[in-house]
């Protein structure tokens, strides 16, 4: 999937916000909201060097399959990600129109050559609790009430011992809405949900799509998960519908669960299920540091088997019922 849309007007934002000395205070509602960078799914990629022993395991030169299917989906999710977040973060990095009683406000305001009018609001809704709403509306209709395009809320950890941001939180990007607006520049349509920890000493986030339709694509409902550790080991979730003949025929249920270590040596487990297969298919692959596939095996032999499990770097896979399990409403 490409880049979602969404991200076009960043460029044009600097030349609709002015500048000027930072507000008293005002840093704490701009952290309130998290970055793409901090939300990103960070799966191992480039060459890196195999441990002696692991590089002759391989069974082929060849990126193993399922690695490379983890990596891309991980490249999508950014781009999800990236959207409408990147926005906030360039309305953020300028002082706000207004700034009192607990609430920030940045604009409305209308980038150059954007067809579009921008608000955000940062509320303080507690101690260390707010929640942030990014709005916009046909440039022509001043009149016509400002439309949500990415809302959420965020608490900040009790401590925030983490180096990566703090808090945790959700928020809802709604593409259907930015769609309704300008159907012609932004083509995508449905909703997703982000939901995120940064309080801990690991990344954590879970996102879903739902009804989800990207250039006329099929509508599709897919869930992910993803934990990034200190060290840069994790593991990435990825549940949806695909056509894996590409043919129009039908969509197949996919679950994928992958992890890896800090070298970038992983495993990971598919099931493949409904659709155009008369029975669920499972396959299980490993790759070393470099990425090349060390073991191989499926339930229908799809391809042939080969490597030795005992030579992955994860004896077990991970469990299939990764959930963040947050509560917001406390520190």
């Amino acid at each position: 999937m490409r880049r979602s849309s969404i991200i076009l007007p960043i460029a044009l934002l600097t030349a609709a916000v002015g500048c000027g000395a930072d507000d008293a205070g005002l840093d704490a509602y701009r952290r309130a909201v998290p970055t793409s960078a901090a939300l990103s799914v960070d799966v191992p990629a480039g060459t890196k060097e195999a441990t002696p022993g692991q590089a002759a395991q391989a069974l082929t030169a060849q990126r193993a399959g399922l690695y490379n299917l983890t990596y891309t989906i991980s490249r999508q999710a950014n781009g999800w990600i990236g959207a409408g977040l990147q926005i906030v973060e360039a309305i953020v990095d300028y002082p706000p129109t207004s700034f009192e009683a607990g609430r920030a406000v940045w604009g409305p305001f209308t980038p150059a050559l954007e067809p579009l009018s921008w608000t955000l609001e940062v509320t303080k809704t507690g101690e260390e609790t707010y929640a942030y709403v990014l709005s916009a509306r046909d440039k022509d209709q001043a009149n016509d009430p400002m439309q949500a395009i990415l809302s959420g809320t965020s608490v900040k950890g009790a401590g925030a011992p983490s180096v990566v941001g703090g808090y945790r939180g959700q928020y809802t990007l709604n593409f259907s809405a930015l769609h309704a607006l300008d159907a012609e520049l932004y083509s995508e349509t449905g909703t997703m949900l982000a939901r995120y920890d940064l309080t801990g000493n690991e990344r954590r986030l879970e996102m879903t799509l739902q009804d989800f339709v990207d250039d006329g694509d099929p509508a599709q409902d897919a869930e992910y998960g993803y934990v990034e550790r200190a060290d840069g080991s994790g593991e990435f979730r990825i549940a949806g519908l695909t056509d894996l003949e590409e043919d129009d025929s039908a969509q197949e249920h996919v679950v994928v669960r992958s992890t890896w270590n800090a070298q970038g040596a992983g495993r990971a487990d598919a099931e493949f299920s409904g659709g155009n297969l008369s029975a669920s298919v499972t396959a299980t692959e490993c790759w070393d540091p470099s990425f090349a596939r060390s073991f191989y095996q499926d339930t229908i032999q799809g391809q042939l088997p080969g490597g030795e499990l005992a030579s992955c770097a994860f004896a077990t896979a991970i469990d299939p019922d990764f959930e963040l399990d947050l509560d917001l409403q406390s520190n």
